[in-house]
């Protein structure tokens, strides 16, 4: 962006306004859309290097009745140093294509590409081919990452959930989706949207570092209502439980808990890597734990400098409540890759050793890393309250609405996430002795969920502060009669 901003600059000084207005719209189109990087970084290297050349170079004179020299250029520069210079140039080059040539940038930076031709190894292609062969019924559900790859490869036989394009995409759908992602497999949710929308079948991914932040495939697999019927290293296929799904259950159905997974046959460096890592987090989902941590520690031994397979070795560590071996392993992940999920798991285990201050730390770390900084926010300002801090939550609740997703029309989308905000503003309020405004959040609380009935208690509460009685007695009945509703619990 640097050198962009330099070569419109000099375009513009040198009168070439087409030069100029390419590379600005190149740079305009990188910021606000990621598909367009690699066109900037095509049309710097073309006009920058034409641009810049002609900066630092006379050439020879130009034909003509009279030969005329072109303008002197605008800096000088010793012809050793200029070798010197290009040498560097080359030499950060070389180290640089080595670097992606050997997949070592790939693996440290955790990107999903590797060197060469081919489809990328998280692609469920295996599983792909496999519905498509067996000609499994109805539509089918997927997450929000594979929507490009279910349309494309799968469609237009079996219509996809959800389309990947965010930009393009009503919210309501990605609301949706998360939703049902939040619930359990046998949940009414489930069985309603697979009535709904004809899901007949799910294709889960659980490739390293997936495995730790989609769905729970064990719970899939173990569920009355889904039976699963293939699954590879990094991808499950299910069919929901019906009668008219008998034939494919019977023939095919698998136990994930015992079902092999096989290593590709005379593999590469890189296509070992990826298998161990990618078993390593399916492993991880299902519970296999032992499984898991050998696969991890061999993709380990493959690339030492793998942060994804040091941050499913983690969170395996967490599970198991060894959390002096998690912390250590999250810190392994973040010395190699700094990224925000670390940092929000380095939180969660800071809270539960009431680490507080370092919990506060590594939040603030991770909202500031995260593209969608939403939860490590909410985290921030839930800690920041522990801590007696009203501002510094006041604080952490404004990024999170910043950054939530459900804005500009959509807050009706998400009326939990903005009641917890309300909720929260109202205690920070309430610690700075301004009861007014902590009434006021609360009763915002109150108004987005208002079977919730301990939020009817803090509004009494806080109507019992303000010397206001009658109010506070009508918000206790109201809570009486939503916990009496609601029976025995």
């Amino acid at each position: 962006m640097l050198v962009a901003i330099v070569v419109i600059a000099l375009a513009l000084w040198r009168t070439q306004f087409g030069a100029a207005v390419i590379q600005a719209a190149a740079l305009y189109l990188a910021v606000e859309h990621a598909r367009y990087i690699g066109l900037f970084c095509v049309t710097t290297v073309i006009a920058g290097g034409t641009l810049l050349g002609e900066a630092f170079s006379t050439g020879p004179p130009e034909p003509g009745p009279q030969f005329r020299p072109k303008p002197q250029p605008l800096i000088r520069v010793p012809v050793v140093l200029a070798l010197v210079f290009i040498c560097a140039i080359c030499a950060i080059t070389v180290l640089h294509a080595a670097d992606f040539i050997s997949n070592r940038t790939h693996v440290v930076f955790r990107t999903e590409s590797r060197f060469g031709a081919g489809e990328a190894s998280w692609f469920p292609e295996r599983a792909a081919s496999f519905i498509r062969r067996e000609r499994l019924p109805g539509n089918i559900f997927e997450e929000y990452g594979l929507g490009g790859f279910a349309a494309w490869r799968l469609g237009p036989e079996h219509a996809d959930f959800i389309d990947g394009r965010f930009d393009h995409l009503a919210p309501a759908v990605l609301v949706e989706e998360q939703k049902l992602l939040s619930q359990a497999p046998g949940s009414p949710a489930w069985q309603a949207a697979a009535d709904k929308w004809g899901i007949n079948v799910l294709l889960i991914l659980e490739a390293e570092p997936r495995a730790v932040d989609r769905e729970d495939a064990m719970a899939f697999c173990q569920s009355a209502n889904w039976s699963p019927i293939y699954m590879d290293e990094i991808s499950l296929v299910l069919v929901r439980n019906i009668p008219s799904n008998r034939p494919w259950i019977d023939r095919l159905q698998i136990d994930c808990r015992i079902q092999r997974l096989v290593p590709p046959p005379s593999a590469s460096r890189k296509d070992l890597y990826d298998y161990f890592a990618n078993a390593g987090g399916m492993l991880y989902a299902l519970q296999r734990d032992h499984e898991s941590e050998a696969a991890l520690r061999g993709a380990l031994v493959l690339y030492p400098e793998d942060p994804n397979a040091r941050l499913v070795l983690a969170q395996l560590y967490q599970r198991h409540q060894m959390l002096d071996k998690a912390e250590a392993e999250y810190r392994a992940s973040l010395a190699l890759s700094e990224s925000d999920q670390p940092w929000y798991e380095l939180g969660q285990i800071y809270v539960q050793q009431r680490r507080l201050p370092e919990a506060g730390q590594a939040f603030a770390r991770a909202a500031h890393l995260s593209v969608n900084p939403l939860i490590p926010y909410m985290a921030l300002a839930q800690v920041e309250l522990w801590q007696k801090h009203p501002e510094a939550a006041l604080e952490a609740f404004s990024g999170a609405e910043r950054s939530s997703p459900y804005r500009s029309g959509a807050e009706s989308l998400a009326p939990d996430l903005y009641a917890e905000i309300a909720d929260g503003r109202s205690d920070a309020q309430f610690m700075l002795s301004h009861l007014s405004q902590a009434i006021e959040f609360q009763k915002e609380a109150v108004r987005l969920t208002p079977s919730v009935a301990n939020r009817w208690n803090k509004l009494a509460d806080l109507y019992d502060s303000a010397g206001q009685s009658d109010l506070s007695q009508q918000a206790r009945e109201k809570a009486r009669e939503l916990d009496h509703n609601a029976g025995p619990r």
